[in-house]
């Protein structure tokens, strides 16, 4: 038998990879919906409930988060669950990259671009209400350099 003979078996393999992906698709999609629906007006009350409690991040993710610390994570996904936890010194706009301000407000080198020189924002609090100073930044940013791992 040749290929002449099966003139559909070269389009099989693009269709079942095609109907592979759809349903994944559909997969997450399913998975991304709530399970149990907040009707509307039990959802404002919990918003306005949520405004007094205590804010939770609660993140739904397909692999494990190999480390919470910002210096023993190695993978893409825990350093992506990083930027939604922890405010780094600056940031990049997605529109095209640049550096934009974060923690810090400004940021300029010294005359031989060996020291930089940041300065943080003034209403900047941690997670228990304290001022984020520029000695809380200059502290991690020096266990970040020298931890072992």
């Amino acid at each position: 038998m040749n290929r002449h003979d099966q003139p559909n078996r070269g389009r099989l393999r693009p269709r079942l990879l095609a109907a592979a992906a759809a349903a994944a698709l559909t997969l997450t999609a399913g998975l991304a919906t709530p399970l149990n629906p907040v009707p509307q007006q039990a959802q404002a009350k919990g918003s306005q409930q949520a405004k007094e409690s205590k804010k939770v991040l609660t993140v739904a993710v397909a692999q494990s988060v190999d480390s919470l610390s910002p210096f023993l994570a190695s993978r893409l996904l825990s350093t992506s669950v990083h930027r939604l936890m922890y405010e780094y010194l600056t940031n990049y706009d997605p529109a095209d990259n640049h550096t934009v301000p974060g923690l810090a407000t400004k940021w300029e080198p010294s005359a031989d671009k060996l020291t930089w020189t940041y300065t943080i924002r003034s209403n900047s609090k941690w997670s228990d209400g304290r001022q984020a100073t520029a000695a809380d930044a200059a502290c991690t940013f020096n266990k970040m350099m020298t931890d072992q791992g």
